[in-house]
């Protein structure tokens, strides 16, 4: 008989851990110029690596609930080089949990991947040069080799970056089958099947305002021709109760788009998107009632109607398909930024804003429901403000001490000061 460590609650990472080397420049260069670089930096990186250190660094401040404290642990692989000795160092200050058997270390002398980041200073932007190293990945076979009690003892969610693509479906197959849910960080089309089925299963997906819609355009091509449907027609958007600019309305329909693509091919009502979009701020969709009747004319509609009721914004979104005209409402959270953020480096936001917003939701912030979303989306663009002021996507992560000090030391005070410090406005 298994004895649980009952008084944890445990946030279960899966995906990449890299060596940042960080040139910044005054400019991005013009091709064929030489410049020099006004800072150098070789730090722990990795989507995943980083939004573990956000949480790790922020779960000992006083106004979580402190009856299950929250752990965060590292599935990730790396070399054993010296690139993979920074990455252990910086986890290990920010109090990742390394013990899984499934945090692995190539053999000797393996290289750890490296990303070569140029740090704007000019526009405030970065540029990525990826290499891989040759330490491998997590498995399948490693994955079915361990004890999957043991991976998911007191885990309460499964976050993946879709790394290990393959093991993380297998890890995320296996959450679901225990009634835990899934999150996806999906910064790129993976291209492959096990992307795709890890994509469908996931409850929460986010993304920014441009990551999804190669991955959306090769899928539902593939999707329509296989089940002889036709494509949906240019949606007409209609407002009530508020007049957007055109470019914000423009960012909204951009935005709901992956929501009526899920709801269309895989019909999950406890799918959340989350949708970053950098100096603006972000917005979170969760479909909240679908309604399906037959199609009694050969009118072929596709509205999508943004609604604001007092401090609420919703989507309804009406269609034909396949015989049928289906209507779906949508409770929509909008955030904006932090006021006055010190911008010095955006490498590794959104990995933050990731995981802030997932320890904020299981640590009691907000109350009901549908505060729990608003507060978890202002206090996870609160710790990616705070990120923006150092360098690499890890030294300016905020601590618990941190959180005390600027946001206060119970809920209560803290969902107050984020009201003041956050822009509410998207």
């Amino acid at each position: 008989n298994r004895v649980e460590n009952s008084d944890q609650n445990v946030i279960l990472v899966v995906g990449a851990a890299t060596l940042d080397r960080l040139l910044t420049v005054p400019k991005y260069p013009a091709p064929d110029a030489k410049i020099r670089s006004t800072d150098y930096n070789e730090v722990g990186g990795g989507n995943d690596a980083n939004s573990a250190s956000a949480i790790a660094r922020l779960v000992c401040a006083k106004c979580w609930n402190q009856e299950k404290k929250v752990i965060v642990k590292l599935l990730t692989k790396i070399g054993k080089d010296e690139g993979g000795n920074i990455i252990l160092k910086q986890l290990q200050d920010s109090n990742v949990d390394m013990s899984s058997p499934l945090f692995m270390i190539g053999p000797e002398g393996s290289k750890t991947s490296v990303c070569t980041i140029l740090v704007d200073s000019e526009s405030h932007t970065r540029t990525c040069i990826f290499t891989h190293g040759d330490c491998g990945e997590i498995t399948l076979e490693d994955v079915q080799s361990v004890n999957l009690d043991d991976i998911f003892e007191n885990v309460i969610h499964l976050h993946s970056d879709s790394r290990h693509t393959e093991a993380a479906l297998a890890l995320a197959r296996e959450a679901k089958r225990r009634g835990i849910q899934v999150s996806l960080d999906c910064e790129k089309d993976r291209n492959n099947s096990s992307f795709d089925k890890l994509m469908e299963i996931s409850d929460m997906v986010f993304t920014n305002s441009n990551c999804l819609k190669p991955y959306l355009d090769r899928l539902e091509t593939s999707l329509l021709a296989a089940n002889n449907r036709p494509p949906l027609k240019p949606a007409e958007t209609i407002q009530r109760g508020l007049s957007l600019d055109a470019e914000t309305l423009q960012a909204y329909v951009k935005s709901f788009r992956p929501n009526a693509f899920f709801y269309r091919w895989y019909p999950n009502t406890q799918r959340q998107c989350i949708i970053t979009h950098g100096s603006r701020g972000a917005l979170h969709f969760q479909i909240v009632s679908t309604n399906t009747v037959p199609r009694n004319s050969d009118a072929v509609s596709n509205d999508l109607c943004i609604k604001r009721g007092g401090d609420t914004i919703s989507m309804e979104h009406v269609y034909a398909d396949s015989g049928e005209v289906c209507r779906n409402k949508y409770d929509v959270h909008q955030i904006g930024v932090l006021k006055d953020a010190s911008i010095v480096d955006t490498t590794g936001a959104g990995d933050a804003f990731i995981g802030a917003f997932l320890l904020a939701k299981y640590s009691g912030l907000g109350g009901d429901e549908l505060n729990a979303v608003q507060q978890a989306m202002e206090f996870a663009t609160w710790v990616s403000g705070k990120k923006l002021e150092g360098v690499g996507a890890q030294s300016a992560l905020p601590r618990g001490a941190d959180v005390d000090q600027q946001l206060g030391t119970d809920l209560e005070g803290v969902a107050t000061s984020l009201r003041s410090l956050v822009g509410s406005e998207f």
